[in-house]
């Protein structure tokens, strides 16, 4: 319905609970165990973790879980966002790669920042509308330019 209606908050939902339910358990079971040891995996599980806990808390009304969770996210991209973690864990060895790559990063930690401060007052509106652009703009936007 969300689509036929052009309802992008439906669209989203739906999006979510499907990732929630069926992707993140079968990426957990089935993918190589080896390719899970680089960094560049551990990092994503890790994203993925954080995005599935602040939706987890976003559903159940758990503002305080949605808080830490967000937090941790904008520190974890402060880490990866450090030259040598881009080169050796990621591949980007080049000045501009990394430029870039650190441009999508900023996108996901300062729309962590906004949706942990927007969690002290529950401010949902804010939480989901920062989420969005944190995944197309972030996410989305670095797998469309750099996952092979």
């Amino acid at each position: 319905n969300g689509v036929r209606n052009g309802d992008a908050r439906a669209i989203l939902k739906s999006t979510r609970q499907l990732m929630g339910n069926a992707c993140l358990g079968c990426h957990a079971g089935f993918r190589d165990g080896q390719a899970g040891v680089r960094d560049s995996v551990l990092f994503m599980t890790s994203f993925l973790s954080y995005w599935r806990d602040i939706n987890r808390g976003l559903m159940v009304r758990d503002f305080g879980l949605v808080e830490v969770r967000a937090r941790e996210l904008a520190a974890l991209t402060e880490v990866v966002g450090k030259d040598e973690s881009l080169e050796e864990n990621f591949g980007l060895g080049g000045p501009r790669q990394r430029r870039k790559f650190r441009e999508y990063l900023n996108v996901v930690g300062s729309n962590a920042t906004t949706i942990a401060a927007a969690s002290e007052s529950k401010d949902v509106a804010t939480i989901l509308d920062s989420f969005d652009v944190l995944w197309a703009d972030g996410c989305v936007s670095c797998h469309d330019k750099f996952r092979k």
